[in-house]
């Protein structure tokens, strides 16, 4: 789970092929509430992980 400015799915890396961040296999939910995403991936048998740099699981 990212922030939506986190570095890690914003920005253009050399390593990552056109389309990296939107296209593939990936789900993409946006979200306001991040209880009420874990909730959502908790109702699909989804386990999380929180990006370590851009801290979603902080208050800010």
């Amino acid at each position: 789970i990212h922030r939506a400015q986190c570095l890690c799915i914003s920005s253009k890396a050399k390593n990552v092929p056109f389309g990296g961040f939107t296209q593939r296999s990936y789900k993409k939910i946006c979200c306001d509430q991040l209880d009420s995403l874990i909730d959502n991936l908790k109702s699909e048998g989804k386990k999380h992980k929180c990006c370590q740099k851009c801290n979603p699981d902080k208050i800010i």
